[in-house]
């Protein structure tokens, strides 16, 4: 008999599938990269959903989405934890994710590919939205290390562990700073 886990991909994928509901409240007042790709969003989708193959084209998103997202909320756990063990874990940069080269290339082609469906004079419309739409996912790392980080801080707390709030206060600063949000 075949072992059963008790975290199932479903299970994850439902929790992040949470996790990015609970952000876009964030990313609409804070990321001016996720901002920008939702202003233009609502003209292009009509053209965008015009031919049967943009399912395609979100799949890649999709997928270039979550490897950056569940890398960056695994390392927000890292990072926790590791502050319990007096280890500073930091993030990685994006160039550094373990398979993102080759699903970025991915990306690349079947938006090229999607592209040339349409007239040229579209094209650099499409490349435009689909450019946004790559820099408002790749800012998004912090947003998921942030909750990594809150859930395993909190999760510790929860389980007894003493822990300084300097290093969530010191993150949230940073994120601020990054955004160039006052606080």
């Amino acid at each position: 008999m075949s072992q059963k886990h008790m975290v199932t991909e479903e299970f994850i994928e439902g929790m992040m599938g949470e996790i990015s509901t609970a952000m876009i409240p964030y990313q609409q007042l804070f990321s001016s990269s996720y901002r920008e790709f939702m202003r233009y969003y609502p003209s292009f989708l009509p053209k965008f959903e015009s031919h049967n193959s943009y399912p395609v084209v979100v799949d890649a998103f999709i997928d270039y989405d979550q490897l950056i997202s569940n890398y960056y909320f695994a390392q927000g756990f890292l990072g926790a934890a590791g502050g319990l063990l007096g280890q500073v874990v930091k993030p990685a940069g994006l160039k550094q994710i373990p398979g993102l080269a080759d699903l970025e290339q991915a990306l690349e082609q079947t938006c090229r590919s999607y592209i040339n469906e349409f007239p040229p004079e579209d094209h650099a419309e499409f490349n435009s939205q689909f450019a946004r739409k790559k820099r408002a996912i790749e800012d998004s790392w912090e947003y998921y290390y942030l909750a990594g980080y809150e859930i395993m801080f909190t999760l510790l707390k929860r389980a007894g562990y003493e822990l300084s709030d300097k290093p969530l206060k010191k993150l949230y600063k940073a994120m601020w700073a990054h955004n160039n949000i006052l606080r």
